[in-house]
This record gives structure tokens, C-alpha cells and sequence, in this order.
């Protein structure tokens, strides 16, 4: 690890900087060229304001400017630093964030289009916060305290004589009735006038009333009262009028003047972020920026675009320049952080952010799938990131922040506070951008009028205003529009506070106004056919919208409402899915079951336009929707028709395609029902009779995998179960690993009661797809035909965690397991106890079968003996059951025994890891932070930590001493190996997609991934198992090989390929020489490390897969374990047999491990026990 890396909480995330380069080399070339240009001359500072024709602004210009939380604000600090390393010839001010700025003056520019800024008051604002940017002291803006005074002084002097009119000149008695205030006034004596600009200057109703009241004898008599008003007021002020009346002009040119003196010795750079605080006084600022001259530059960063002149936000009736034509190219530059691309965060770039974050704090660098999900959550909003990257140093887990709606909260919560941040001065817009967010789509004017709440002639004007006062509604297509990001944020926010009482009023205003315009559509609604309807783009985009509002208030409702348009769109208008399929997925996690569920089939099996070869999640939910409008009915609501009896006949045209690719005569009868109800439609008609023309071409010239697999299935049916067998067999002839091609041969050798043939079939699929619902129902089926109930059981078992909604598996397993409970019960009563009659007649023949051997030893023992032959001890003798425990409610897969001795760790299909007293068996502790099964466990050679791993694909450590979880890592597949090495500082684990991982262990407050070993072997790899000097790793797979790594070369030094199936178990010997390896093909091999050859011939001793194996540490015995429930332990020098139980218990044994004395052993079952046995040599 680096040796700068700092603590987590140390770190400053404002050190991480990605991308940016051509900004960065742009902002130093004009800065360079702008330091040229003003140490050759200086052009004399403007004295007017700014102009587009000759009077632009001389002196350099950058602004930024664009959405939020994309990085201005960082970028703008960093052209700081840039700045900085000039110092010698550029004097750099501190940056003015006014968004802290204006904490105490928000409302001087909180003004409607109708209003103007106190004049006074933001130069006031502006030259103090200037002087503490600049270091100097307020006095030293001596011209702008001259013009200060001026300014007030000629304010009075007006008021003055104002007032002397008002009280004692009889000319200007209308005065008296107008009561509007002085300011107002004389504003309006500044302006052309007019009764429009009256209006336009004047925004308080009552006043504009007054000013009209006053002007009834008619426009023209108002107007010239004040222009006779106007002259006598210069007559008496003179200049000093000008002073009040040019006051923007004043103040803006004598702060400037200051600003330029600054710059005499040195060039200027100002910085202010968050101009969108103050940019509604921006052209005022103007004027300080050209009377500042060429040597005062500006680097400005806000969210509003003024830089784009008619295509920046509307500020005011007039139209407004922007700076584009204002400043000189060559010394300005704009970045637009609103443009594609600009500011986004790419995953490539947000790996590089990890990368960097965790270089600087040693955090395990987070896997892709991962960093996936921070993209996903966070948009590539940089600020969403950060967010992200803070939350991950507090945590060291990207799952905890990004999986869920419960761990996004967090992201979601900061982003929208900072989005809204504007509206605390102003509840009501907030309301109206939740309400523009609560909608799909607002480029409708009516649904943007019920976003708003406002009357329609109203709603483009509301908009416009919140245009203005917000930088995240920006302008597309001529519409105001809110950001992508920024509506992104506020409706995952939405939904995790849809609830409250505040939000869920808004949507069901708008739920219900939707509602009545629909039903008011309808009404009008000329097409009647349900074809028609969909066919129509506005009828889906309102029914859409509706829908989305009902997910809003009722999303189990939302669900039941989205299914018939998705079952309709799926015959008449296929690409309408992607848009209802993505407005089931945002709501996806607050979607209740049942309709969840039913929702989830819709999604899977409506992902393509059509399901011909479908996936196998695909076709199972497509089989469960039509039972669902079987069983429940799937319709429209009112005000639209019910369709019920169409749309069950489309989810049947659907599956037909479904059958299309795989069995023919499925599909054909499937069409057949289909047109049933929808006779004339012209696709589905085709679709049928491509459908028989292909089953009759089929049996005459089978050439694919699918025809073979077809006509085994027909002939299934047809009850020719050889015939099947051999179709199937010409499927593998193609294709070895056609799962389905095993399933159908099964199948067919049930038929002919071939069970053992049957269960070997399907142990060949299972191995390929070791979910596959169907074969596990089928296994267990023939177990059932074995009478072998534990395995039965197992299999449905399996199913059930597959699919907890099948009731069918459900009440089978029930079945099974009553049964098996009764048999028990049976094997407990002795046979002898049924017949009492029995009991003399026994007892009789046993008194004469006893006398009759004691006459013949007698007879033997006069003989003289022949030989001697010493007596043998049965092996099953030699194994003592210690004890049980019972703590699981699932399969035990793997058990290991702490290396001090102490404790026994165990890992359970039930999702939980058990640390047991290895002496009395007593549950310590339990750890459940997996989700689905557990399939190994490992103890750190310090006997601190366990490791384990398994369906969830999360590498988790606990710390034994205080129970906590203490690191939890991404494998990327569900695990099926777990190995520490003996020097403590790896934990190696292996997947179902071939990949080996390697952990550093040294800091387990810090594990790390070191390395990933790419095995090829997509089919999966098992166990895998360090060598004891900790340089090698042997890993089982499921080609029926092992494979020997030599780790940090990443080589594999030898392959052991005498296994047929797969190796389920690897363990080393203690002196590293040997390999012990446990395989599916009910052997038990040992073997030398680095040549292969076998030390004893293999053990054939198991009924069924070898499952567990371990070597005792003192190097002596072997223990393994299977599924045919028994317990062997054998020599490790010769491999002959020392002891074994034979499994009475009705139970597969899956893992095994020794007690470093090489005096006990521990077994994992089937039967959720861990057992403890005593093996006496």
C-alpha cells in the first residue's frame, strides 16, 4: 500500500479530480493570452454600460454554467489553483460563494419579472464582499463611497421636495390622492411613459389601481402630469437628480473605477461561484465590469446560462444580450455543463475515482457491478458521486449505499436538498416542481397545467417564471423543461416520501384531475376496438399517465391497471412494452406481493418483441400470467372495456410463440385457442400456419437440436419412450450440453421404469443448470419410485427455495415429508410387538436352536484345530457419534474445526453461519447477513475470523471475538469455495463462472482484492484448498478435473484428469506432497501434487457423489463424506478402510473436517444436523 494513504475520515474528496483536461489546458491558454495582451496596453475602462456594438467588456471572461452537482463548482476551484501559479504578475482573489454570501440578504433577489433590485442595496452587497475577497479594506473603494453618498444625498434632497408638493403646491394636488411610494415615482419619471410601461413597472395590483384611479380623465392627462413633474423637479435638483436617477450608472462605474485602480500594478482575477444567488442583479454587475477596464478579470460559475443571449432563461420582458456578445472572443470562454457529455461521469471515470480514492485510504477498490450500480443511482452527477465516494469511506461497502431504495436514501436525500435549496423562501414552488417530477411527461399543456395547479391560460407564464428562478427548468424545444438529473433525484425522493401526507395530497390532486380528463376522452373516444387503441399514440400516452399516477397512490392498483395494456401491446403494439415496462421498474421495490410478483412475470416475459426462444425465466413467467388470467381474470378498468377475453387470447398467442422454437404441436394447439376468440386477425392466422407447415417439415427432415428435442417430446406423448431415447440421443450426438435434450431422455426412461437410467439423466442436467425447477421435481419424482424419501425430499426442497410460490411443490414436499415421518415411526416398533400370539412359538424355537449349537461346539471343540486365523474387528466399530446438533433449519454444507481447537464453524443452506462450542456442541453465536444458501466456511489460522461465501456472491469475515461482520466483498458469482492460507495473509475464493479470488487478509480492517485468476471453466469451479506453504492453490471443477495454481505466477503447474464428473472437494496432505480429491463419480482419489500418480488405487466404496474430504493433521487418516450418507475413514499411507458408519440416519453427509488433535471429526447432513464423532484406532 502507498505510504501517503491517510484514515478514511482524513480524507478530502476535493483532492480527487477526474477529467477536465481540455477545460483545464483551455482556461491556462486564455489566461496566458489574456496576461500577454494587457502587459502590451490597456484600452481606456468603458463609461456607459455594456453594449453588443462597440462598449463590450475589455477584460478576460470565463463563465461556467449549466446543471448541478456536475462539477462547476470543483472545476471553478481548480482554475483558482491555476490562476495561483501566476501570482508573480496576477493578483487572485478568494472565491465568493454566494450562495453563503446572501444568507442574511436572500430576499433582495427573490423578485418577480415584474420587479427591479434595491440598487442601493446590491452594490452595497457587492463592494463589501468584494473588499473581504480581495483582502482590502472597505475604505479603500473610495470612489464607490463618493458615489454612495451622492447617490442618498440627492434620495433626500428628492424626497424633500416631494414632500413640499404634496402638502403646499396646489399644481400637483393629484399627488395627494395617489398614496404610492416615493421610490416608485420617481422610478416612473426615469422611464419612457406610457400606460403599458406603467404596468410594467408598477407589480403590486393595488398600487397600479391607484396610479389608474389617478389617471381617469384619460391617459394622455396622467402622462403629461408627470412629465410636468419630471421637468419641475430638475429645475429644482438639477444634477443632484441625475445623481438618483442614474444610480445604477453611478454606483456601477465608481466600483469599477476602484477595481481598476487595484489592477494598475498587477492584473485582476475574480472568482464567484453560485452566481445563480445574485444573477438577477447581473446587469448591474455589468456595468462594474466594464468600467473596471482590461486588466479586471471575471471567472464566474452558476447554474444559468448568460451566456447564450435569446436561448438563455428569460429575465424580464425585454430581450437581454448575452455575454457572448458582450465580451471579445479572444479573451472569453464558456463551458456549458447543460450540454451532453459536459460534466457527466462515465463509468470509466468513476472507476478511476475509486481507484484513486482507495489508492489514498487503502479501501478495497469496489468490482465493476458495483461501480455499475453508483453510475445507476447516481446518473454520473459528479455531486451524486461524491456523495457516494463519502458515504463508501464511512461504510467500505457500495452495496449498503446503492442496492435498494432503503440504501439509495442517503445519495437522494443530499441531492435533492441541494437541488431545492432555492425554494425554502417559497413552499408553493416547490410543490409545483414536485408536481412537474410526479409526471412521465409534461410537454403536454394540459398535463402541464395539472402539474402546475394553475388555470391553463396561466400555466405558460407560472412556467416562465419558475424558468427564471430556477437553473435546473431549462428551455428544449421552445418548452421549459426540467433536467434530467434533477428529476431523477427528486422522483426516487419522491417515492421514498410518497407517503407523507404533503406529497401524497399532490398526487392525488393530480390523480384525480388525470382521472377526469381521461374519462372525459373517453367519452369522445371514436375507436372501440382494443387493436385501434393501441395503435393510437395519444390514447397510450394518456393511459400511461394515468397509470403512473395510480403507481404513485396505489402501486399494487398501479400493477393491476399496467397488465392489461402490457398483455394488449404485446399482439398489437410490441415496442409500447419498453415504455411500460420502464414504468414498472422505478416502482418496482415498493410494488406489494402479490401484484409484485405478477409484475416481475410481466416484465420477464414482455422484455423482447416476441418469445420465440425464449429464456427459461421467460417462458416460466409467460406460463404463470396465463394461469394468473386464467384463475383471477386480467382486464381494464373502467372507463375503458373490459377486453378480458382478448387479452387472455393474446398471452395464448404469445406462449404459442413461445412453443414455436421448441415443441411444434404445443404451439399449434396455442394458436388454435388463440383464434378461437380473434378469428380475423391476419398476423396470428399466419403465425398459425407457419407453425403447421413447420411440424409437418419437422418430421419428415429433423436436422437441429430443437426438431430432435420436439419429436422426442411427441413421442413421449405418443408413448414410444424408446423412440424418445433415441431422438434425445441424437440432440446430444449435436450438442453435449443440451440441458433440455437430458431432461426429455429422463423423462423417457421413467416411462419405460428405467429409474437409475432416469436419475443418472438428470443428475447430467442438473449438473449443467443446477436450478433448473423441472429436473429437481423429476429427480425427485424417481427417488420417490426408489423409496429413497431423504433424497426425494432434498430435491423438492431444492425447488421450493427455487419457486416459494408453487403451491404444487409445496403440498408435495408436505406429502413426502409425512410420509418419511411415518416410516420412521414404523422402523421404531419391533416386529415382535405386532404378533403376541408369535411369542411361545419363538421362545420355543429359540431354546432348540440354542441347544443345537451347544451340541455342535461341543462336537468342534473335541476336534484337533487345523489352523489359526486371528478374529477382525469391523470397521463401523471404530467410529463413536459424540454428539448432534439440531441449531439449523436447512442443509448444513460446510463444517470446519478452529485450528486452536476451540470451535466449530458451520454454513447452512438456511442463509446463516454457526459458531459452535466444540466440546458440548452449544450454539455461540449466529451470524445472518447472507442472502440464500450458504456454501462454505473457513477460520483464519489465528482462529479469530471465519470466512464464508455462497449464493448471494458476497465474501463475508466475522469477527469471532465480537461477532461483528468485519468485511464484506463482492465476488461477482455465487460462491462455492473459501480458503485461507496458512500464513494468515490470503483468503482465496472461488466461483460458478470458473474465477478464483485472491483477498489480502494482513489488515482485515482493510481486505483488498489482490488478484483474479480466470480459470476458463464457465461451468463453475468447487472447493479449492491452499498448499501449507501457502504458494499453491488446488481447486476442483466441474469438468471432473483439478487443477494445481502456482498463485502469483498465475500458472497452472499441473491438471489431475482421472475424475469423470465433477470434483465437489480438494484437501492437501500436511507435508504438501499429496492431493486428496472427492468427485461426483463416487470415488475418492489421492494422488502426488506435482505428478499425479495415485498413492493407492481409488476408493470405491460410496453409493453415491463424494462430497467432503479432509486429512487429519497429524498426516495419518483421511475422512470423506457422500451422499449416500456415509462416513469412511481411511489409511492415509495404504487407503485401507480404518473405520466408517453407514449412514442410518437417512441422510447425505456433505462436508467433514478433522479436530487438530486427529481425534474427532465433524460431518455436515442433509438433515440439517452437525454431528461430532469419536474415531478409535
Amino acid at each position: 500500500m502507498p505510504d501517503e494513504s491517510v484514515l478514511p475520515e482524513d480524507l478530502d474528496l476535493n483532492e480527487i479530480f477526474i477529467g477536465r483536461e481540455r477545460q483545464l489546458n483551455d482556461f491556462r491558454a486564455y489566461l496566458e493570452k489574456w496576461l500577454r495582451s494587457v502587459s502590451i496596453s490597456s484600452p481606456a475602462p468603458l463609461t456607459m454600460p455594456p453594449s453588443p456594438n462597440n462598449n463590450r467588456i475589455q477584460g478576460l471572461f470565463i463563465l461556467l454554467h449549466g446543471r448541478g452537482g456536475f462539477g462547476k463548482s470543483t472545476l471553478l476551484q481548480h482554475y483558482r489553483q491555476i490562476a495561483l501559479e501566476y501570482r508573480q504578475e496576477l493578483q487572485v482573489s478568494e472565491t465568493v460563494d454566494w450562495e453563503v454570501a446572501v444568507q442574511d440578504r436572500r430576499t433582495l433577489f427573490n423578485i418577480t419579472d415584474r420587479e427591479t433590485i434595491d440598487i442601493n442595496q446590491y452594490f452595497n452587497l457587492i463592494y463589501k464582499r468584494l473588499a473581504s475577497a480581495l483582502g482590502k479594506q472597505r475604505k479603500e473603494f473610495s470612489d464607490y463611497l463618493t458615489a454612495e453618498k451622492a447617490v442618498d444625498k440627492a434620495r433626500k434632497q428628492a424626497y424633500e421636495v416631494l414632500d413640499h408638493l404634496q402638502r403646499d403646491d396646489e399644481r400637483f394636488d393629484w399627488l395627494k390622492g395617489l398614496g404610492i411610494a416615493r421610490d416608485i415615482l420617481l422610478a416612473l419619471l426615469t422611464t419612457p411613459l406610457t400606460p403599458d410601461s406603467i404596468s410594467i413597472m408598477v407589480s403590486n395590483d393595488a398600487v397600479r389601481d391607484k396610479i389608474r384611479e389617478s389617471f381617469d380623465a384619460g391617459a394622455s392627462v396622467g402622462i403629461e402630469q408627470l412629465q410636468r413633474l419630471r421637468v419641475y423637479l430638475q429645475e429644482k435638483l438639477g444634477g443632484d437628480l441625475s445623481d438618483y436617477l442614474d444610480a445604477p450608472l453611478q454606483l456601477g462605474l465608481a466600483l469599477g473605477k476602484d477595481l481598476a485602480r487595484f489592477a494598475e500594478r498587477h492584473p485582476l482575477l475574480i472568482f464567484f461561484d453560485t452566481y445563480e444567488e445574485i444573477d438577477e442583479g447581473d446587469k448591474l454587475l455589468q456595468i462594474c465590469m466594464g468600467a473596471a477596464g482590461s486588466r479586471v478579470g471575471w471567472a464566474i460559475s452558476g447554474r444559468d446560462n448568460l451566456w447564450a443571449g435569446v436561448t438563455q432563461r428569460a429575465r424580464s420582458q425585454d430581450a437581454e444580450p448575452g455575454y457572448r456578445e458582450l465580451v471579445f472572443p479572444a479573451h472569453s470562454m464558456s463551458v456549458d455543463f447543460s450540454a451532453d457529455g459536459v460534466g457527466d461521469f462515465t463509468l470509466s471515470d468513476i472507476s478511476d475515482y475509486f481507484k484513486m480514492l482507495c489508492q489514498k485510504t487503502t479501501l478495497p477498490v469496489p468490482q465493476e457491478d458495483a461501480l455499475k450500480n453508483v453510475l445507476e443511482v447516481t446518473r454520473g452527477v459528479p455531486l451524486a458521486v461524491k456523495i457516494a465516494a463519502t458515504l463508501y469511506l464511512e461504510r467500505s461497502d457500495l452495496a449498503l449505499i446503492t442496492e435498494g431504495i432503503d440504501h439509495r436514501r442517503e445519495i437522494v436525500d443530499q441531492m435533492v436538498q441541494r437541488y431545492l435549496v432555492h425554494t425554502r423562501s417559497n413552499p408553493s414552488d416547490r410543490l409545483r416542481l414536485y408536481g412537474l417530477a410526479l409526471f412521465r411527461r409534461v410537454e403536454e399543456p394540459a398535463v402541464m397545467t395539472v402539474a402546475l395547479a394553475v388555470p391553463q391560460e396561466q400555466a405558460a407564464s407560472e412556467l416562465s417564471r419558475l424558468h427564471r428562478r430556477y437553473g435546473f427548468i431549462f428551455t428544449a424545444n421552445r418548452q421549459p423543461a426540467m433536467h434530467s438529473e434533477v428529476r431523477h433525484f427528486l422522483r426516487f425522493w419522491l417515492l421514498q416520501n410518497r407517503t407523507s401526507p404533503e406529497i401524497m395530497t399532490i398526487i392525488q390532486r393530480l390523480r384525480d384531475s388525470l382521472a377526469e380528463r381521461f374519462k372525459n376522452r373517453e367519452r369522445q373516444y371514436r375507436h372501440r376496438s382494443l387493436r385501434k387503441r393501441l395503435e393510437d399514440r395519444e390514447w397510450r400516452k394518456w393511459y400511461l399517465d394515468l397509470i403512473e399516477l395510480e403507481f404513485w397512490t396505489d402501486p399494487a392498483r398501479g400493477v393491476r391497471l399496467l397488465l392489461p395494456f402490457m398483455c394488449a401491446a404485446s399482439i398489437y403494439q410490441r415496442e409500447a412494452n419498453r415504455e411500460a415496462r420502464m414504468l414498472g421498474n422505478f416502482f418496482e421495490e415498493v410494488i406489494p406481493d402479490p401484484e409484485r410478483t405478477h409484475w416481475k412475470w410481466a416484465d420477464r416475459c414482455f422484455e423482447f418483441l416476441t418469445n420465440r426462444k425464449p429464456l427459461r425465466d421467460e417462458f416460466s413467467s409467460l406460463s404463470f400470467l396465463v394461469k394468473l388470467a386464467d384463475r383471477e381474470g386480467i382486464f381494464f378498468s373502467q372507463p375503458v372495456p373490459s377486453y378480458r377475453e382478448e387479452l387472455e387470447a393474446a398471452l395464448w398467442w404469445r406462449l404459442a410463440e413461445a412453443y414455436s422454437t421448441s415443441d411444434l404441436r404445443e404451439a399449434v394447439s396455442w394458436y388454435e385457442k388463440a383464434r378461437e376468440r380473434l378469428p380475423d386477425d391476419t398476423e396470428l392466422n399466419k403465425a398459425y400456419e407457419d407453425a403447421v407447415q413447420g411440424r409437418e417439415s419437422l418430421e419428415s427432415s429433423p436436422h437441429a437440436v430443437s426438431d430432435y428435442l420436439q419429436l422426442a417430446r411427441e413421442c413421449v406423448l405418443n408413448n414410444e419412450p424408446q423412440r424418445a431415447i433415441d431422438y434425445c440421443n441424437d440432440a446430444l450426438a449435436l450438442d453435449e450440453k443440451c440441458v433440455q435434450a437430458y431432461i426429455e431422455r429422463g423423462s423417457a426412461y421413467l416411462s419405460l421404469s428405467e429409474v437409475k437410467s432416469a436419475i443418472t439423466s438428470f443428475e447430467h442436467a442438473l449438473s449443467l443448470d443446477h436450478k433448473s425447477i423441472a429436473t429437481l421435481r423429476k429427480r425427485g419424482e424417481a427417488y420417490v419410485l426408489l423409496k429413497d424419501l431423504p433424497h426425494a425430499i432434498a430435491d423438492f426442497e431444492k425447488a421450493s427455495r427455487l419457486d416459494p410460490d408453487n403451491e404444487i411443490i409445496r403440498a408435495k414436499l408436505q406429502d413426502l415429508r409425512q410420509k418419511l415421518r411415518v416410516e420412521e415411526e414404523r422402523r421404531k416398533i419391533p416386529a415382535w410387538r405386532s404378533n403376541r400370539r408369535n411369542i411361545s412359538r419363538l421362545l420355543l424355537i429359540g431354546s432348540a436352536v440354542v441347544m443345537l449349537l451347544f451340541i455342535i461346539g461341543t462336537v468342534l471343540l473335541a476336534l484337533p484345530p487345523k489352523f489359526s486365523q486371528p478374529i477382525q474387528v469391523t470397521p463401523s466399530g471404530q467410529l463413536k457419534l459424540l454428539s448432534s446438533s439440531q441449531a439449523h433449519q436447512d442443509i448444513v454444507q460446510g463444517v470446519v474445526w478452529s485450528p486452536d481447537g476451540k470451535y466449530i464453524a458451520t454454513a447452512s443452506y438456511d442463509g446463516t453461519v454457526h459458531i459452535l462450542d466444540a466440546g458440548n456442541g452449544q450454539l455461540l453465536a449466529s451470524y445472518s447477513d447472507h442472502m440464500g444458501h450458504i456454501w462454505r466456511v473457513s477460520w483464519s489460522p489465528d482462529s479469530k475470523y471465519v470466512a464464508s461465501g455462497g449464493d448471494d456472491a458476497m465474501l463475508r469475515v466475522w469477527n469471532v471475538t465480537n461477532g461483528q461482520l468485519a468485511f464484506k466483498g463482492a465476488q461477482g458469482n455465487p460462491i462455492r469455495g473459501i480458503a485461507w492460507s496458512q500464513n494468515n495473509r490470503y483468503l482465496a475464493s472461488s466461483d460458478r463462472a470458473g474465477q478464483i479470488k485472491i483477498w489480502d487478509t494482513t489488515h482485515i480492517e482493510r481486505i483488498g482484492e489482490t488478484m483474479k485468476i480466470d480459470t476458463h471453466h464457465p461451468e463453475g469451479l468447487y472447493e479449492l484448498a491452499w498448499s501449507h506453504n501457502s504458494s499453491y492453490l488446488a481447486v476442483g471443477n466441474d469438468t471432473g478435473s483439478v487443477e494445481v495454481w502456482d498463485v502469483f505466477a498465475r500458472d497452472i503447474v499441473f491438471t489431475y484428469k482421472k475424475h469423470t464428473t465433477s470434483v465437489y472437494y480438494v484437501v492437501w496432505s500436511p507435508d504438501d506432497r499429496y492431493i486428496a480429491s472427492a468427485s461426483s463419480d463416487n470415488t475418492l482419489q489421492v494422488w502426488e501434487a506435482r505428478t499425479g500418480i495415485n498413492r493407492f488405487s481409488p476408493r470405491t466404496d460410496f453409493r453415491d457423489s463424494v462430497y467432503g474430504v479432509d486429512w487429519s493433521p497429524d498426516g495419518s487418516l483421511i475422512a470423506a463424506t457422500s451422499k449416500d450418507g456415509s462416513l469412511h475413514v481411511y489409511d492415509a499411507r495404504d487407503g485401507h478402510l480404518v473405520a466408517h458408519d453407514t449412514g442410518r440416519r437417512n441422510a447425505a453427509m456433505t462436508g467433514v473436517s478433522w479436530s487438530p488433535d486427529s481425534k474427532q471429526i465433524v460431518t455436515g447432513n442433509f438433515d440439517h444436523a452437525v454431528r461430532v464423532w469419536q474415531c478409535i484406532r
